[in-house]
């Protein structure tokens, strides 16, 4: 036990630096090394690092959910009232840079340390085999979110040679890092998943660990994410097999002030952003235009939102089973209904799309007064579901991806807009802002190319 502890000390002293340095200090030579999957087990325990308060905030500041009025927006940070107006510059503070960035590569650097020493340490094939898969996981979870964040959006038919990410496969510091290509960087994305749902089985150990299904789920999300429609559908409808809960809103006390359950029974994969002042009820209120999505009778509205005393609605419905600046942007079995539903439907399957979308909205809504849709055009029935989506999935570090992925058909491109003491910024559809700025002290370390302006 104390080996592991120093052991896991030594791989935060490691991160620390790396927050500082972009990875790419010398390794120290006399350390501690793990000899047991006991050793690398508690790495991938370790929760606090990998699941909470991790993920970038970039994920929903950027989006069109909610509004920050001038008072609020008056106490933000410089870093978040440039992200919040989408400025063409970006200066990120110490702190904003291990939110976004580092605390990402972070985890990357504990992935690819499990992968690295698993052939070399003591202990079973059944659980040398569990723990590649549940590395190569979270290190494709961390690079599928970075990719939304800080990569061009995926073009189908294209050869996507844009700028992606560095993809970062070693745990020696010594070794510098380039940015792939955002073909490359998706390609690896999938690559790892694919192992990895060889790897793991559907026996859950708690959803702060991933599963088969989490890995299923995952490669759904990501092939949504590049308009691969048949491979989402695929994904969706696998992990839809091996687990479809849905929790009956009419059973849930909706108006109470935390209705949800951390871990509750929808949960696949628990993960939480960054805090991110912008993003706390206290100081931001929820899109007027997505509150009037909510018919009567849909139970969402009461679950998700609070009415705050200067008549605009608060966000307190996350899965997370809190209410502050950090957002759950896990994986749930609803988001799989969504994307079965969506690919479905733009396979011509309407009918059949409709029915999958029915099954999640009369866990939705009241069930004296739920009546099925029933829809038969594949436009509107299209047009329904993305609606949906941005309804159920309100603050769950989609709606950016998907305001990007949407903006390449004119049908569902948006022009955002905010508007701060009188003064209206806009974000056109596919402007180079949809792409993030690497923080500056990443690039001068570094050496690689910068997002374009």
């Amino acid at each position: 036990m104390q080996k592991i502890l120093c052991y896991c000390q030594v791989i935060v002293a490691l991160m620390m630096m790396s927050c500082e340095r972009f990875l790419d200090e010398k390794m120290v030579k006399s350390l501690t090394v793990p000899t047991t999957t006991q050793d690398l087990e508690a790495l991938l325990k370790a929760t606090g690092k990998i699941n909470i308060s991790v993920m970038p905030s970039l994920l929903e500041i950027g989006a069109d959910d909610y509004r920050v009025n001038e008072s609020g927006f008056n106490n933000l940070t410089e870093f978040e009232r440039r992200t919040y107006t989408w400025a063409v510059d970006m200066d990120y503070q110490l702190v904003n840079m291990a939110n976004e960035w580092s605390k990402s590569y972070e985890i990357v650097l504990i992935a690819n340390t499990v992968l690295e020493y698993l052939p070399k340490v003591e202990g079973t094939e059944i659980d040398k085999k569990r723990l590649r898969g549940e590395a190569l996981f979270i290190r494709s979870w961390c690079f599928y979110n970075l990719a939304q964040v800080y990569c061009s959006v995926y073009m189908p038919n294209s050869d996507n040679a844009g700028l992606g990410i560095p993809l970062r496969v070693h745990s020696d510091l010594n070794v510098g890092s380039s940015r792939a290509t955002v073909a490359e960087t998706y390609a690896m994305i999938v690559s790892d998943l694919l192992e990895a749902t060889t790897l793991l089985s559907t026996n859950r150990t708690h959803v702060t660990r991933p599963d088969r299904t989490a890995s299923l789920a995952l490669l759904a999300r990501a092939y949504l994410a590049m308009s691969d429609y048949d491979n989402a559908l695929r994904f969706s409808r696998e992990a839809l097999q091996a687990k479809d809960d849905l929790m009956d809103y009419n059973s849930i006390k909706v108006n109470d002030r935390i209705p949800f359950e951390r871990f509750n029974k929808e949960v696949l994969y628990h993960s939480t952003t960054a805090f991110m002042q912008v993003l706390n009820p206290t100081i931001s209120y929820v899109d007027p235009e997505l509150i009037g999505l909510y018919k009567d009778g849909d139970l969402r509205k009461s679950a998700f939102f609070t009415l705050a005393k200067e008549g605009y609605f608060t966000f307190k419905g996350s899965y997370d089973g809190t209410i502050s600046g950090s957002h759950f942007v896990g994986l749930t079995t609803a988001e799989l209904y969504l994307i079965l539903a969506e690919t479905l439907v733009r396979g011509n399957k309407v009918k059949e799309g409709v029915d999958v979308l029915n099954n999640l909205l009369k866990k939705r809504c009241d069930k004296n007064s739920f009546i099925p849709l029933s829809i038969h055009d594949k436009d509107e029935a299209l047009k329904e579901i993305l609606d949906e989506r941005r309804k159920e999935l309100v603050f769950r570090g989609v709606r950016w991806t998907d305001i990007r992925r949407l903006n390449l058909d004119g049908r569902f491109a948006r022009t955002l807009t905010r508007t701060v003491a009188g003064e209206t910024f806009i974000l056109p559809p596919n402007d180079p802002r949809f792409v993030y700025l690497i923080p500056q002290d990443v690039i001068h370390f570094s050496g690689m190319a910068q997002n374009k302006r």
